[in-house]
């Protein structure tokens, strides 16, 4: 049908898409950035660059926004027609995974943030500067996440 080279010398798309309606959403980690293409032409859309290395995971819809968090320490929102950002929030290190939950979304970045899903405001931190660390992704339905550390298994109520 077709084929998409990602721009530049250095690029890793290695986490499957997302497909929402025509379009195809990806990450390239080294390539440092996320991206949409029309699934049914491979024209890229849009793609949005990261401060450094991109994300492991393909962005997330809900709705008209796209999320995703990366290797830069960012939680991104953007539209997902445009990928304008609507907002970037810092979490304090590099988010090697990312789930919606609710109105939240979680990002492990081996301590986890809970943001805002309209503002990328955080509101609760878990793990901050304990012996416990975060090291898996996320399995999460509706309003309860689900997240492997190096001591136990949590479930976590996203409100």
């Amino acid at each position: 049908m077709w084929r998409y080279i990602t721009p530049g010398d250095q690029s890793d798309v290695s986490a499957a898409p997302v497909i929402q309606d025509r379009l195809l959403l990806g990450s390239d980690v080294y390539g440092g950035s996320f991206f949409a293409l029309d699934r049914f032409t491979g024209q890229q859309l849009w793609r949005v660059r990261t401060n450094g290395i991109g994300p492991n995971q393909p962005p997330i819809v809900r709705g008209q926004v796209a999320y995703v968090g990366a290797n830069d320490n960012q939680v991104y929102a953007v539209d997902v027609l445009t990928g304008h950002v609507r907002w970037r929030t810092d979490t304090g290190a590099s988010v090697a995974a990312f789930a919606l939950c609710g109105d939240l979304i979680l990002a492990n970045n081996t301590e986890l943030r809970a943001l805002e899903l309209d503002s990328g405001k955080e509101v609760g931190a878990l793990f901050v500067a304990q012996d416990e660390f975060l090291w898996s992704d996320f399995g999460s339905e509706n309003r309860r996440a689900f997240v492997v550390g190096n001591r136990a298994v949590y479930g976590l109520r996203c409100s």
